[in-house]
């Protein structure tokens, strides 16, 4: 029984991390990215780690090409990642249709998040001290947050969604390094640009490897 176990434990990673590349290839397509850049993106250190550790962020990365009604869902899974996109949507409704729009697009996830609230509590959140200080948060906090929270301005403002997609990592006081993927999101018809910030980020990943950061 023993061997069938971890046959089918490796059978289920295998699996997730195919699922897991095709969800970030999939997003990259959908945000128009051309091929140096979708090649750039799935060799970036964020995509790999995280297909390593078999986490969600590819789910919330799919938050980002849905209709808000839906993608609120998804990018709410990892707020470290998305948390940037609910200004964001919230005015987008707003133009698009006043008060009825953002009842439309914001009602269904403020009703299973207090439904949420209700049945589990807030037990399954964590302690903040605690996220603060493990090893592996990666975090720019404080010191990232006014690039985040400008960003988050200027998205709204020029609406400009590559921008908020781009911002929550920046405004997050934990998150570990593979949800920065979300600022290479921003990135994604950007070649030069997406293509310098996943040499930086294989850079940090090495001198974080050896033990230098």
């Amino acid at each position: 029984m023993l061997p069938l176990a971890i046959f089918s434990e490796r059978v289920s990673g295998n699996l997730f991390f195919i699922l897991t590349l095709a969800l970030y290839a999939w997003v990259a397509i959908r945000l128009k990215a051309s091929r140096v850049a979708l090649i750039a993106f799935l060799l970036s250190s964020p995509v790999i780690y995280g297909m390593r550790m078999l986490n969600v962020d590819a789910l919330a990365f799919v938050g980002f090409v849905l209709p808000p009604q839906i993608g609120l869902f998804f990018v709410l899974l990892k707020p470290q990642m998305g948390i940037a996109m609910i200004p964001f949507w919230m005015f987008e409704s707003w133009r698009e249709g006043g008060w009825r729009s953002l009842l439309r697009d914001f009602l269904p996830v403020t009703i299973a998040t207090t439904l949420s609230l209700v049945v589990f509590g807030t037990a399954s959140i964590g302690r903040s001290n605690d996220l603060l200080q493990s090893t592996w948060n990666a975090s720019l906090w404080p010191w990232a947050f006014p690039i985040g929270f400008a960003l988050t301005i200027l998205s709204i403002l020029h609406r400009r969604k590559d921008q908020a997609m781009a911002a929550s990592p920046f405004l997050s006081p934990y998150l570990a390094y593979h949800s920065w993927v979300s600022v290479l999101a921003g990135l994604m018809q950007r070649d030069l640009e997406l293509v310098l910030a996943v040499i930086g980020m294989w850079l940090v990943a090495v001198i974080r490897i050896l033990g230098y950061g």
